[in-house]
């Protein structure tokens, strides 16, 4: 089952659309009221404001399309299939984001990397990702660019591990996809859409959630060989436990006395299955991870 973005639920927001459909939705709707004059006097807006968004030059707001897209002659998903930009704002296209209509693999590896080791903040201006791991600071940039053509990030000079995505609709697109705004550590769970996406989805997301908040662990003189993630939400752990299973991955829960609980996957047929079907982009987990599994066929 694939998770497609109800786009119309983000309100604030304006989009540019493709000027073929962006034509015939004016044409129609202004057919309809019978003039240009009376379409924007019911809008409460000038006949200037209507003629920049007939010309597909500026962002038209969203609020606006839902009052009038049912004299369009089109459906709400035929406009959205159409849209090209969005942003928080009216302004020119050329400035704004793409829309992201389907949840994808890069998407789901940027939730679950936010949903871990990212922040918004309240009013929604920028998403934040903090990681002492350089690649996966480039990996946030480079996910954000791709799902959403976004390159205005913002690098601290005195802590180079924050990273910066500066962009209200990113930040609202992320939070509608489960990220909550604000101080989240111990309210975070997974979004419930993702228990029925595909596989591949769901690996990308679990990624994304162990390359934030994973460990690996080995101790030859105990024998220990320990994958584990770690969270301050009781239901994110039980989330996490449950998508492992769909990948056949027993991982155990426990908690310490400090209220943090763990996922622990254990025993060499989990650990393989998890280097297989999950994996990490963490260089350093990854490189942890290749050892442990090789500790089995050469102990130490």
């Amino acid at each position: 089952m694939e998770k497609y973005l109800h786009f119309w639920e983000l309100n604030g927001l304006s989009v540019g659309i493709l000027p073929k459909v962006n034509l015939k939705f004016w044409s129609n709707v202004i057919k309809h009221f019978g003039s240009q004059y009376k379409l924007a006097d019911s809008l409460s807006i000038g006949q200037y404001t209507i003629s920049r968004w007939m010309n597909g030059k500026f962002l038209i707001p969203i609020d606006k399309i839902l009052r009038i897209s049912k004299y369009s002659g089109l459906t709400l998903s035929d406009i959205e299939s159409s849209i090209i930009a969005i942003g928080s704002a009216q302004g020119s296209l050329q400035i704004k984001i793409r829309l992201p209509l389907k949840f994808t693999e890069d998407l789901a590896y940027l939730t679950g990397i936010v949903i871990t080791d990212g922040h918004i903040n309240k009013d929604f201006l920028w998403v934040q990702f903090v990681s002492n791991e350089e690649k996966l600071g480039d990996l946030f940039m480079e996910k954000t660019r791709r799902v959403f053509n976004h390159s205005n990030f913002y690098l601290n000079p005195k802590n180079p591990t924050v990273i910066y995505a500066k962009n209200k609709t990113i930040a609202k697109i992320i939070s509608m996809l489960g990220v909550p705004e604000g101080k989240k550590s111990h309210k975070v769970s997974i979004p419930k859409y993702i228990f029925h996406c595909k596989k591949s989805i769901i690996k990308s997301f679990l990624r994304g959630c162990f390359d934030g908040d994973g460990s690996v662990a080995y101790t030859p003189w105990q024998g220990l060989r320990i994958i584990n993630y770690a969270t301050s939400s009781e239901r994110m752990a039980e989330g996490i436990t449950k998508l492992l299973s769909y990948f056949d991955i027993k991982g155990s829960l426990t908690k310490n006395l400090n209220n943090v609980y763990y996922v622990n996957i254990t025993g060499r047929k989990n650990i393989e299955k998890f280097r297989d079907e999950i994996g990490f982009n963490h260089p350093k987990r990854s490189e942890k991870l290749e050892f442990v599994v090789d500790s089995y066929k050469n102990p130490a």
